[in-house]
């Protein structure tokens, strides 16, 4: 888990560290194994109505991506290594890539 130390953390960041602890990578669980149940995260914080849209691998896949790549920067900020930070966040490229050219279902 991402810990948030003894620091006053702001609360629009209160979200992005919930996203990020769906895994512990300690206890070896997370929250987001499949796309139901990164569905159910995604509603349970009104972000999306899985009646409106289903949650798809593709999607729950991506969020797993995003979620890593935040993590890597997380852990960067807190004087993790360089080259960790840089493979993740060169594996979420892709994303941002077809989010950019309006694709609705990223790779």
């Amino acid at each position: 888990m991402v810990s948030t130390g003894t620091q006053k953390i702001p609360h629009s960041l209160d979200l992005v560290i919930d996203f990020v602890n769906t895994a512990d990578l300690e206890e070896h669980t997370d929250a987001l194994r499949t796309p139901e149940a990164l569905g159910s995260w995604l509603e349970n914080r009104g972000l999306l109505s899985t009646r409106d849209l289903p949650v798809s691998e593709r999607n729950r896949a991506a969020a797993v991506r995003l979620r890593e790549a935040l993590r890597a920067l997380m852990l960067a900020n807190n004087g993790a290594e360089p080259d960790a930070v840089i493979a993740c966040l060169a594996d979420l490229a892709p994303l941002i890539d077809a989010w950019q050219d309006g694709a609705t279902q990223p790779a």
